[in-house]
């Protein structure tokens, strides 16, 4: 097994350690205020990564984007009020901004998706660099006027954060398997060549840390383990079943295409899935990398494995358990007058997707969408 050590794409974006990633464990609006005891520590290990990131990244954006990110940092220590939520903003700005540089980093160039979100994250930087300069330049007056806008806006320009990051968790995964899949045969030459590429960048970032900043080499160096979990799931067969019969599928065997709704703990997706004959479309629900989704994960496996009617959804297969993110395949759906029962049925809870559904579908043509049409 080759050991990428830090290697940035899994830990950095999708399962962050919370003591230098609480964005992406926090919910959407305000982070509750626990930073005030440790924002001078916080606040200087980000600004002397950024500084370090902005050094060694030869991609203009990232370090635009990195630029941008200290420019936030910097102005909100000149605030005065509400000065612990925009130091919440202002600290999960520049957290975003590490872990995208990270990952977008590995390659040495940017994708023309990752550029896309690249600039969809920059101009959300930029939106939070004019507010808190605007906070910070507005008289006393006027801040007093406006204190409940200010606070609406912290919460707004929180959710974009979660947003934007919520945009590169969704691909960081898909792009890995794609590296790895991408030949029948693992390419052990060219994994080699990207972990001595991520190695060098990591041990730069390594090198500028001062001794009482172990904890995030630390953190740096456990992302090889992550990454192994990947290329160990290369060793599966094509084919598998589970006891029950149902197809056992890893990540890279789902092609995931357009988005067609986002839930509290999961995604749901069309997409294509690899058979002997090639690829055949599915409804891909794909549960976020967390506890709370590992286990709605495990009850919505349960459910569906047991439960069949004609009308409702019917489970084709599922990813396991210690996925990077878990899912459920399900039959593409053919009828555009279907897709809003479909969705709704797969939102719901167990009981109310059964019940709901049954009701919803009474009388509509089964393999009309259940079965697409060759």
């Amino acid at each position: 097994m080759i050991h990428l050590t830090g290697c940035p794409r899994f830990n950095q974006l999708r399962n962050a350690p919370s003591n230098i990633m609480p964005l992406l464990s926090s919910p959407a609006g305000l982070v509750p205020n626990t930073i005030s005891s440790t924002a001078l520590d916080v606040t200087g290990r980000t600004v002397e990564l950024l500084n370090t990131f902005g050094d060694v990244t030869p991609i203009v954006p990232l370090k635009t984007i990195c630029g941008v990110a200290l420019i936030i940092i910097n102005t909100v220590k000149q605030l005065r009020k509400l000065k612990d939520d925009n130091q919440n903003l202002a600290t999960r700005t520049a957290e975003l901004a590490i872990a995208i540089a990270t990952e977008c980093s590995a390659n040495g160039h940017l994708s023309s998706e990752q550029k896309q979100k690249c600039d969809r994250l920059l101009e959300a930087l930029e939106e939070i660099k004019t507010f808190m300069q605007l906070q910070r330049d507005v008289g006393r007056f006027k801040r007093y006027l406006k204190m409940t806008e200010f606070q609406d806006s912290i919460v707004a320009y929180n959710q974009k954060l979660d947003d934007c990051g919520r945009l590169f968790s969704i691909t960081s995964i898909m792009e890995i398997q794609r590296l790895i899949s991408s030949e029948a045969i693992i390419n052990r030459s060219s994994l080699a060549t990207l972990s001595l590429t991520i190695n060098s960048n990591i041990e730069k970032v390594a090198k500028t840390m001062e001794s009482g900043h172990k904890d995030v080499r630390s953190d740096l160096k456990d992302l090889a383990s992550r990454f192994d979990l990947v290329l160990g799931s290369k060793d599966v067969s094509e084919v598998t079943n589970d006891d029950d019969g149902f197809r056992v599928l890893r990540p890279d065997q789902l092609i995931l295409g357009r988005s067609l709704r986002t839930l509290s703990n999961a995604h749901i997706y069309r997409g294509k899935f690899t058979t002997e004959g090639g690829f055949t479309k599915s409804v891909v629900k794909s549960y976020n990398p967390t506890r709370q989704g590992r286990e709605e994960f495990k009850d919505a496996l349960k459910f569906w494995k047991k439960n069949f009617h004609p009308n409702l959804h019917r489970l084709l297969g599922h990813s396991t358990m210690s996925a990077p993110s878990p899912f459920l395949l399900f039959p593409d759906y053919a009828s555009l007058d279907v897709p809003g029962y479909m969705l709704k049925q797969l939102d719901a809870g167990e009981v109310t997707s059964f019940v709901s559904t049954a009701r919803l579908l009474h009388g509509v043509a089964v393999h009309s969408f259940l079965f697409p049409s060759k």
